[in-house]
């Protein structure tokens, strides 16, 4: 009698042991808004062993996943309505100088209104480390006092935000003359060589004694660049004069600054670290907003 006693305890036991891994993943399916439904919408519990295992791993790995994203999400935090148009990209980090290690901030074309980005927070979720999205100089000009504004980005613009300090001196908004900063000052990545031809402004009147060798050598100039080794002697006083005084930023700045693709989509922003804020691997950066939910992120692996 006691050995069939034990052996129904037994029996019972593996009963109950089974329906509790049904129960288990009819819960973990939703219940009865789970996917694995007969057509009456009942829980369908598989009916064989091989079934079982097969749905014992699969909610297993649902499980996995549903682990991680709770975690990124918790290290992400609450998502920002800019989530939806701004995206925050990796740019280039894991680099030695903090004047080389930048990430991107891009606003979406199809955003409905500018967005206010002078005083979010950029920070790294698993570290801390980060700093504010600082002001820019609207129109820079070299030798002049310059003043700097709140940043708002546009519909389509994108920020490239450098950890370091400005080649410059100061974050500014790019514009079809700013090349002429790559001559004197190294940028990541370079700034945009769009300006206008040197040969194709309106040159002073030149003697036809000089005509020819002025404009050769207004030609052979590059684009963006300011003749900065002593120019030829055969060129006469009037080109001379020319390619020493008009050949350069702030002139290229007075000539251009009405033309209507003067500003370009673009702002180069430094946050003024001594050191690298972010890591290569196993980081997630994040942009919070000004109400303190996350805008923008990144992750790497």
């Amino acid at each position: 009698m006691a050995e069939s006693k034990s052996g129904g305890d037994s029996g019972f036991g593996f009963l109950i042991a089974f329906f509790g891994i049904l129960f288990l993943m009819w819960s973990v399916n939703g219940g009865m808004s789970g996917a694995n439904r007969n057509p009456d919408g009942s829980y369908k519990a598989p009916s064989t062993i091989e079934g079982i295992s097969s749905e014992v791993n699969r909610i297993s790995n649902e499980t996995t996943e549903l682990k991680k994203a709770t975690a990124e999400s918790t290290a992400t935090g609450p998502l920002s309505s800019l989530n939806k148009y701004m995206t925050l990209y990796q740019g280039g980090i894991g680099i030695d100088n903090p004047r080389d290690e930048y990430v991107t901030l891009h606003l979406a074309s199809d955003a409905p209104n500018r967005v206010l980005i002078t005083g979010m927070q950029i920070k790294s979720a698993p570290t801390g480390r980060g700093s504010t999205l600082p002001r820019a100089v609207y129109r820079p000009d070299f030798g002049r006092i310059n003043y700097d504004d709140p940043v708002y980005l546009q519909p389509g613009d994108t920020a490239y935000i450098t950890t370091g300090t400005s080649p410059v001196g100061y974050s500014f908004r790019v514009n079809k003359c700013t090349g002429y900063f790559n001559q004197s000052a190294s940028f990541n990545p370079p700034l945009p060589y769009e300006c206008p031809r040197a040969s194709d402004e309106d040159l002073p009147t030149i003697g036809a004694n000089y005509r020819n060798a002025c404009l050769n050598y207004i030609e052979s100039i590059g684009t963006c660049t300011m003749p900065l080794n002593d120019v030829p002697n055969d060129l006469g006083p009037e080109c001379t004069s020319y390619v020493a005084t008009k050949i350069n930023y702030n002139t290229c700045v007075e000539n251009h600054k009405l033309d209507a693709d003067f500003y370009k989509p673009e702002w180069r922003l430094y946050l003024k670290q001594p050191e690298n804020l972010w890591q290569n691997q196993r980081e997630l950066v994040k942009v919070i907003d000004l109400s303190g939910n996350t805008a923008a992120y990144f992750k790497t692996y």
